[in-house]
């Protein structure tokens, strides 16, 4: 039989398979990708907002409202709100500070009460740097670009995006401090670093890569079986002519394999019979 007249339509089948299924591997990881983070970044939203709703209702409110000065870091009020600020964070090691501002009565002007961050070398680069550096009582903050912490100072909130400022990239969540007829007095904020965010996105890519690199051998079986499937009708073509060039006018393509075999096989006999009636005429 000779195959010249069918293989490569199967090579060229096998391939534009192939083809199809990548784009569809890259079509389904965008999308299951896109779903995820935005799923992921939902999820984060809620636990922040949780956090920060439960901090915040923790809050001792005599003491907090006791702390307006920059020289009062070390006294008992203070230490006491920083130390359960920092007892929260070691049951979650993925905050990287929680703290406390109050309004100042001007727009988009508010100013930190405590904060839970430790002023320390954290890069390790021998220097303290303005970003290492604890944020102060009364040293202000611009929420202009944080319309969620101003939206905190009223009700449980999330930033809706990654945030920046001196201290780095976040992603936040805020609820109001109350005082004991209800009034909100300070918003509290729990941070989370972007990069927290950054690796989650890193970890779906991971997985998508590993699942692509477990389907991809299947797919390309199934490519060459599907191709090798629906190549067979030429095959059949290709034996039956073969026989009939080389002057086996009689030959019959057998009635067997697949249904869509035996069809081609039965069309190709019909055809033959028909040309050969013809002739004699």
């Amino acid at each position: 039989m000779d195959t010249r007249f069918y293989k490569p339509f199967q090579a060229s089948l096998f391939k534009y398979l192939i083809l199809l299924s990548i784009i569809i591997l890259l079509v389904a990881d965008i999308a299951i990708y896109f779903i995820s983070t935005s799923y992921s970044f939902k999820q984060t939203q809620n636990d922040l907002r949780l956090i920060a709703q439960h901090a915040a209702q923790g809050v001792p409110i005599v003491e907090h409202e006791k702390i307006t000065r920059p020289d009062q870091l070390t006294s008992v009020e203070y230490k006491a709100i920083e130390k359960y600020f920092q007892e929260i964070m070691v049951g979650n090691p993925a905050i990287d500070d929680i703290y406390t501002l109050r309004p100042t009565g001007k727009p988009h002007l508010m100013s930190f009460v405590v904060s839970a961050m430790v002023t320390g070398d954290i890069n390790g680069n021998d220097v303290i740097e303005e970003n290492e550096v604890k944020p102060s009582i009364g040293e202000l903050y611009n929420t202009t670009e944080s319309p969620a912490m101003e939206k905190g100072i009223t009700t449980v909130a999330s930033d809706n995006s990654v945030t920046s400022d001196k201290w780095g990239q976040w992603i936040s969540g805020y609820a109001p401090v109350r005082n004991e007829t209800g009034n909100s007095v300070a918003v509290l904020g729990v941070d989370y670093s972007a990069e927290f965010i950054f690796q989650a996105r890193w970890k779906i890519v991971q997985s998508l890569l590993l699942c692509d690199a477990i389907l991809l051998p299947f797919l390309i079986l199934l490519g060459y079986l599907l191709s090798r499937r629906i190549s067979r009708p030429f095959a059949l073509l290709a034996q039956g002519m073969d026989h009939v060039i080389h002057g086996d006018i009689n030959y019959q393509l057998p009635y067997h394999g697949y249904v869509e075999d035996k069809i081609f096989s039965e069309l190709f006999n019909n055809m033959k019979d028909v040309l050969q009636r013809q002739i004699k005429k």
